[in-house]
């Protein structure tokens, strides 16, 4: 089950309740003070152009070798573009990820419908 930003997690791993804590913040301080809110939750970020993880290791090899849940930093730029830039929303969550199979985890399309986030690394070629 993907638990969207309105229904709670029933487990309580530390990793998970403490990024549930800052957007639960971050939507009561919109809700009392008003100011625009979007909120990105970004995937492992990977370089695709350079073809590194985040921690250097080569895509595609070793612990690196699906592209599956990873967003390439420069796509995740281009989300922080579209959320400084939209005007229609006020408040909202998103998942910014860069591999399709992600749909089926967490709210990635709707990032795509809302936010018009269109992520254009080539993430197959590291498969």
């Amino acid at each position: 089950m993907f638990y969207e930003s309105d229904i709670r997690r029933h487990d309580g791993h530390l990793y998970a309740v403490t990024k549930r804590l800052q957007e639960e913040m971050c939507r009561q301080f919109h809700e009392a003070f008003g100011p625009r809110i979007i909120v990105l939750r970004p995937m492992l970020i990977v370089d695709s152009r350079l073809g590194l993880s985040h921690t250097q290791e080569r895509l595609g090899e070793g612990n690196f070798r699906r592209a599956s849940g990873w967003v390439c930093r420069h796509d995740l730029a281009e989300a922080c573009c579209l959320s400084l830039e939209s005007t229609s929303i006020e408040f909202d969550i998103f998942h910014i990820v860069g591999t399709p199979e992600s749909d089926a985890t967490c709210n990635a399309a709707r990032a795509r419908e809302v936010l018009g986030f269109s992520p254009c690394a080539d993430l197959e070629r590291f498969r």
